[in-house]
């Protein structure tokens, strides 16, 4: 018995040393090269040149001077780094946290009655304020002063989030973004042409570039709504009432330019969503929830460096050099097939948990990928029917003929076109299926409502 007990013993040792040995040569495998080129393709490329919009959109609910925006954000990102230094004592107040803004100045965010009088970014705009204008003159006037803070943003360059790096801190004020479309809808809706198709063209400019220049994902896709769904498509329905002869605004320029490749890529985003993942996984054993026996038994099994480059390697689809390629043909990006790897081979004898955590995101960022090459067929669409305006009045089957071959002449050629609704309408494929894989534009005017005239008096 003895004899079989020693020898048990001495087994369970050779498994040990044979399990460390194991586990130190796994710790010490360097990263591999694709690896290594996922890190540097993934590190945060410097701010544009011009002025952030973060202050503007952090405090978009709060009238704050224009003058006071940086100091008063600058405080509330103190605050907030104090509370994330404290996780995880703190994660309710930080959940909780309210902008030092809500005791100094007023609120602009619209009663609930008014919210829901706002358009949404898919609605029919122009509809729902002909349907009752005198109570869409009264909601812009109520809401004058978040107006002109949203149009304010087309005075910025960027949008550069300044938030700490956690996943508990609060979002930005996206959903007050949009109350932009109503004003520009009633303006319009009332008889002041001009300024409310200058009101859409500027939300479409707008939104291309501080959509295009967002390193946060929520307000990337945002923007894409906003200039194509929102401004983009109530652009349309003006242009589709508005006679052929009647000047557009010089903003509409920069709204109906040809999209760049740099604007039809999510890859700032998809960097920044990966280093604040990078940085909450770093600190998942620093955590004081964890303890010391824990930290200890976590790292046997959790090697944050090399989760972040595993995590890092099944994330650079959007900023790929074969992706950019693609983007200027307007073809669709493709992930590659993700093999079901063992959490068996060498990399993982040491980084288990890590292993497991880096797959989670693997191969989430096509649909990313694709509603960005959906915005500009999206943007080459518009363009193309504002194109059609000395057309307009003729048969719809010679006005299909002059947008097929604009069409022919954009990045999006390739794509499918379709002409619905007997062709007062035109649809574009879309890459993203979400919404059942066409968008829509309108070509003609609906039939009860007319060409506009341009009163004396504009619209409050």
């Amino acid at each position: 018995m003895r004899r079989l007990l020693k020898w048990l013993a001495s087994g369970l040792c050779v498994l040990l040393v044979l399990a460390a040995g194991l586990w130190t040569w796994s710790r010490m495998q360097p990263l591999t090269p694709a690896q290594r080129e996922a890190m540097a393709l993934l590190q945060p490329r410097p701010a544009p040149a011009g002025r952030n919009a973060f202050a503007a959109v952090w405090l978009l609910r709060y009238d704050v001077p224009a003058a006071r925006m940086e100091a008063v954000t600058d405080e509330d990102m103190a605050r907030l780094r104090a509370l994330v230094a404290e996780m995880p004592e703190s994660v309710a107040r930080l959940q909780a946290y309210r902008s030092v803004a809500a005791d100094r100045y007023a609120e602009l965010q619209p009663a609930a009655a008014d919210a829901d009088l706002f358009c949404g970014i898919r609605e029919d705009c122009l509809q729902r304020v002909r349907a009752d204008p005198a109570a869409y003159a009264a909601l812009v006037a109520r809401n004058r002063r978040l107006l002109e803070r949203v149009a304010a943003l087309r005075g910025d360059d960027f949008l550069r989030d300044r938030r700490p790096a956690d996943f508990s801190v609060p979002m930005l004020e996206h959903n007050l973004l949009g109350t932009g479309i109503t004003q520009a809808a009633q303006a319009y809706a009332m008889g002041d042409i001009d300024a409310g198709v200058a009101r859409a063209c500027e939300g479409v400019g707008t939104w291309r570039r501080l959509g295009a220049r967002s390193d946060t994902l929520i307000l990337r896709m945002q923007g894409i709504g906003l200039a194509t769904d929102g401004y983009g498509r109530l652009l349309a329905q003006m242009l589709a009432e508005l006679p052929a002869d009647h000047a557009l605004p010089q903003a509409c320029e920069a709204a109906l330019a040809p999209p760049a490749v740099e604007e039809l890529s999510v890859c700032d985003a998809l960097r920044k969503e990966h280093a604040v993942s990078s940085e909450v996984m770093r600190g998942i054993l620093d955590s004081k929830a964890v303890g010391r026996i824990g930290r200890a038994l976590g790292s046997i099994v959790y090697d944050p460096a090399r989760t972040e480059a595993l995590a890092a390697e099944s994330r650079t689809l959007a900023c790929s050099g074969h992706t950019r390629r693609l983007l200027e043909a307007d073809a669709k990006v493709s992930p590659a097939p993700s093999p079901q790897r063992s959490y068996w081979r060498m990399e993982c004898l040491a980084n288990l948990s890590g292993c497991m955590l880096a797959d989670i995101s693997n191969g989430a960022d096509a649909g990313y990928v694709w509603r960005t090459q959906d915005a500009g067929a999206r943007l080459d669409l518009l363009r193309g029917v504002a194109s059609l305006r000395d057309a307009r009045a003729g048969e719809a089957a010679a006005r299909a003929a002059a947008l097929r071959r604009f069409w022919a002449t954009t990045r999006s050629h390739a794509r499918e076109l379709r002409f619905v609704d007997g062709g007062a309408a035109v649809e574009v494929r879309q890459f993203d299926q979400r919404r059942g894989g066409w968008w829509r534009l309108p070509l003609e005017a609906p039939v009860k409502a007319s060409a506009p005239e341009t009163p004396a008096a504009p619209a409050p």
